[in-house]
């Protein structure tokens, strides 16, 4: 048993109006847990590619059926494009070269099918009906109604809304174009969409032959985890870029933490109210699939790249939005993007000036108050490398009520011909490519630190089926190898954070020595900022090697604030003698379980979730690292990464949640676990302490998280039985 498997036993002033509105801060249901529920959505990003066969009947003229191009007058455009896989991985930005984006359009795995119908510039919310007619003008700016929108994805998982949107004509390097962006409302699904409500918006281009091309990013609210994908899913086959002049910036916005509170702003009149919200915007992937298992959704979170302040408009007190009714809300967005050490990489200006919001309901917390929601308008400016960029944004997302929790899905849409925004390196190992492989960071790094990366994303496999010969341990070594840029990452902040994190983590440990059944190991503060600031050292055999054989921990959770003992438990793990060489790396098979020992060579079947399987690792690019899959209880995954301190047989590790239940996971809680050995008469101990930080690596700063801390000690047994 592990560190890891501890970890988951431990586990405004609002002015002259304000009064009178409710407070949006305050905490119905405890903020992480309405986070949680938030996050209990479907996410499914694609990208649309007209079908050329359909071009003869895209345009609506009725009066000449003939004149497709609407040279002489048409209603609207008769949309159908095939819906394919698409990854657009956002990379850390630079204060040199700004941002860039990799993106990769990958298998078809449906089709969009929906009538634009050209309405005025008051155009209503009427679900079913056609709006007054207009004429198609690719000159200027025209809403649309967005009916009989359908998306199918085979058999019989498909669903049916309707939406409103609007073009955006643009000139950029003297070449015009008709950008589009929208947003719609799930009015009726099918197959696993049956009964689910959700949102989806889109944005791109309107192509010569009048079909849409672009993004169209879906979430659906997904309580019971009916599409949200329990296993990875494969990376996508990439196709010929269909949209080389257009860039993607996907970003998921949260707040940092509960400490961020959302304030009113100066009211603009007309019973509206505005709300001023903050966020961290992430990189994210929302992978899809229909094949190997039915239609599902995967989330994957990556490093923050900016931040977000929105001023959002809409009436707080009106009923809650319907699918016939929505609530109406515009927005004014800021971001500012920085790059690893915080230096600023430029700014985009942006807003929602067409947005619809919805009631949203919470099976498990029917009290909490939520919305779902979804707009867009156009990208309004710029600074630094982003002077003079045009697009279109769009909003996909759901908020809580009290407390004002956020789980946000952005979409930049930028013009981009001359290639400013986009780059031909890999995206996080998700799309098999030629070229595909590990994001390297932007922020300053040292050469060795660039090679490391490189021959990163050369050894980056393309799915767990490379290892097919280490059995369960196969999954284990797979995420390894996809977590290499995260690794990289979370080494470069403890290195330009060492100064106040080694005197943090030191004199956390150091005031706790004597709590416990065992006496602690005080933690040099200067060597422990020395170890954080250096170079990855090279392999260690004694170290890697430091447990070996069965041993049984036990486990005992104190209260961090009293030094109360409140629970204790008894845990049984095995770490194989032997260490393989395989990708470049130095491996060692755990396994660990509740119930007794089980070598790594004498698994029970998965299923009966009896053992959990962890793989040790080293390799120079990321050093020793961990992963494990918890199957036992709730399926979970953990990984970490460990410095060697200077006693013999002492390390530091620091423990990240993955995912939970199948649920990603994304904050900054780190579980830190200070282990050493050492020997008494003819018993070997193996001693351990774990105490819960959430650690900022954007400012440097460190906190105990919650109220518990564990305490394990080990004792080798004799070997296991056969």
């Amino acid at each position: 048993m592990s560190k890891e498997q501890a970890y988951a036993n431990s586990h405004g002033d609002a002015g002259a109006a304000a009064p009178a509105l409710p407070d949006v801060n305050a905490e119905t249901h405890p903020y992480d847990y309405v986070q949680y529920l938030l996050d209990q959505t479907a996410d499914f990003h694609m990208f649309a590619v007209p079908d050329l066969s359909h071009s003869a009947e895209a345009s609506l003229t009725p009066a000449h059926p003939e004149d497709f191009f609407g040279l002489n007058g048409g209603y609207g455009l008769s949309v159908k494009s095939t819906l394919h896989r698409f990854d657009a991985h956002v990379h850390t930005p630079s204060a040199d070269t700004g941002l860039q984006v990799t993106q990769a359009v990958g298998e078809a795995e449906g089709v969009f099918r929906c009538l634009f119908m050209l309405g005025p510039g008051d155009l209503a919310w009427t679900p079913g009906r056609n709006p007054p007619p207009a004429i198609y003008d690719p000159w200027r700016a025209q809403h649309f109604s967005m009916l009989d929108c359908e998306f199918s994805f085979g058999g019989e998982d498909f669903f049916r809304g309707y939406g409103t949107g609007r073009t955006f004509p643009v000139v950029t390097c003297g070449r015009p174009r008709l950008l589009v962006g929208g947003v719609g409302n799930i009015m009726e699904g099918f197959g696993k969409f049956r009964g689910m409500s959700g949102t989806y918006a889109l944005s791109g281009a309107i192509t010569p032959g009048l079909g849409f091309l672009g993004q169209i990013n879906c979430r659906v609210v997904d309580p019971e985890g009916r599409l949200r994908s329990e296993r990875e899913i494969h990376a996508l086959t990439a196709i010929d870029d269909p949209a080389p002049d257009d860039a993607f910036v996907v970003l998921r916005g949260l707040k940092k933490d509960s400490t961020i509170k959302t304030t009113f702003g100066p009211s603009p009149g007309g019973g509206l109210v505005s709300l001023v919200t903050p966020s961290q915007m992430r990189a994210v992937q929302n992978s899809f699939t229909r094949r190997g298992g039915g239609l599902r959704a995967e989330r994957t979170i990556g490093q923050i790249v900016s931040d977000m302040e929105a001023i959002v408009y809409f009436n707080l007190t009106a009923p809650p939005g319907t699918a016939e009714r929505p609530v109406p809300f515009t927005t004014q967005e800021v971001y500012t993007f920085r790059d690893g050490d915080g230096r600023v990489a430029g700014t985009i200006n942006a807003e929602v000036r067409e947005g619809i919001s919805f009631g949203l309901q919470f099976p498990s917390a029917p009290r909490q108050a939520g919305v779902r929601f979804a707009g867009f308008g156009p990208v309004t400016g710029g600074t630094g490398p982003f002077e003079g960029a045009q697009g279109v944004l769009t909003v996909n997302s759901l908020i809580g009520i009290a407390p004002h929790a956020l789980s946000l899905l952005h979409v930049l849409y930028l013009d981009d011909p001359e290639g400013r925004y986009r780059t031909t390196r890999g995206s996080r190992g998700r799309t098999q490519t030629s070229s595909s492989g590990a994001s390297q960071s932007s922020s300053p790094s040292t050469s060795s630190d660039s090679s490391r990366q490189d021959s990163a994303r050369r050894a980056r496999p393309e799915g767990v089926e490379r290892y097919a010969e280490y059995g369960d341990f196969a999954v284990n070594l797979h995420h390894l190898d996809e977590y290499t840029d995260k690794y990289i990452e979370w080494r470069q902040g403890f290195r330009r954070c060492a100064p106040q994190l080694s005197a943090f983590v030191s004199n956390l440990y150091n005031s706790r020595l004597d709590v416990g059944e065992f006496p602690g190991l005080a933690i040099d503060g200067d060597s422990l900022r020395d170890i954080f600031a250096g170079p990855i050292k090279p392999f260690d055999p004694e170290t890697f090697n430091r447990y070996g054989g069965s041993a049984k921990g036990n486990f005992r959770i104190y209260e961090f604030s009293t030094g109360r003992e409140i629970e204790s438990s008894v845990l049984y793990s095995h770490w194989d003698r032997k260490v393989f060489d395989v990708n470049g790396r130095k491996a060692k098979k755990i396994t660990g379980s509740f119930i007794d020992y089980f070598r790594p060579d004498g698994l029970p079947p998965r299923e009966e979730k009896k053992v959990d399987l962890l793989i040790n690792s080293y390799r120079p690019d990321v050093g020793l690292v961990s992963w494990v899959e918890i199957y036992q209880r709730v399926p979970q995954q953990r990984t970490s990464f460990a410095y060697k301190l200077p006693h013999r047989h002492e390390i530091l590790w620091f423990v990240r949640d993955v995912s939970l239940g199948g649920q990603s996971i994304n904050n900054n809680v780190f579980m830190a676990s200070h282990e050493w050995k050492g020997t008494t008469g003819d018993k070997v101990y193996y001693y351990m302490v774990g105490i819960f930080l959430e650690i900022d690596l954007d400012s440097c700063s460190a906190r105990v998280f919650g109220d518990r801390y564990w305490r394990a000690l080990y004792v080798e047994e004799p070997p296991v039985r056969q």
